[in-house]
């Protein structure tokens, strides 16, 4: 028994000195990506999530234990609700399975959620990954209720540090966090430690992927857009 994924992407434009009257002078405070929050969900419902193994598309085979440990703590560090990392991939319930058919097995995703005691399960998958300076990080992420069956959240993005606005991001990220050693490099490590800049990367989507405390939607920025993944049925507005 298999569920369609269900999705609807906001666009957020929020690009270093585009919109109007902002000076260029300006960082935004998240980078460009497509982000999405279902309507009508009641987030104090979603106390516990389940990170899943990501799938891995770059050329490097440890990324994605790397991220699901650096996303785990950044989701953890949020505090909007508890993370559970999943150390195996379930039969039925793989990324790479769910970001290639489109589709996810309904009833492997309710076991799942039983046994961790969970009410929303995350898969990710890694589309690109540059270690090296200028380092850039191609993620996407599916977040699913599989008590109702659909997606409830996403987010879709490439963190290209050769791209002066993610850049400015992520020198910010690490002049205003206390946790890092100094360096001789200064904001500049950022861009020559990988694990850093994975931590700048699951940092931003720690902090848009869910709706603040208290809300049940938190509408995105941008054009609502509907996407249909393969062998999916989309949604009528």
């Amino acid at each position: 028994m298999s569920g369609s994924i269900r999705l609807w992407l906001g666009t957020l434009c929020l690009c270093l000195g585009c919109a109007h009257g902002r000076s260029p002078d300006v960082v935004p405070a998240v980078a460009p990506f497509q982000q999405f929050i279902a309507p009508n969900v009641d987030w104090s419902t979603v106390q516990r999530v389940v990170l899943m193994p990501l799938a891995n598309q770059s050329a490097y085979p440890r990324v994605a234990e790397e991220l699901q440990t650096n996303l785990a703590a950044e989701l953890q560090r949020a505090g909007r609700f508890d993370v559970v990392v999943s150390t195996r991939e379930d039969p039925g319930a793989r990324s790479e399975d769910v970001f290639a058919r489109g589709q996810f097995d309904e009833v492997e995703l309710l076991r799942i959620a039983r046994e961790y005691q969970a009410q929303a399960v995350l898969f990710g998958t890694v589309a690109q990954y540059h270690p090296y300076s200028p380092p850039r990080v191609g993620l996407s992420l599916l977040m699913i209720s599989p008590g109702e069956g659909i997606v409830i959240a996403s987010s879709d993005g490439l963190w290209d540090s050769r791209e002066a606005g993610t850049a400015a991001q992520a020198q910010n990220y690490y002049k205003t966090t206390l946790n890092w050693p100094q360096s001789v490099l200064g904001a500049d490590r950022v861009l020559e430690s990988p694990d850093v800049f994975q931590r700048f990367v699951c940092q931003q989507i720690a902090q848009t992927l869910t709706p603040p405390t208290g809300l049940t939607f938190v509408p995105v920025e941008g054009t609502v857009m509907e996407m249909t993944m393969p062998g999916t049925t989309p949604i009528n507005p």
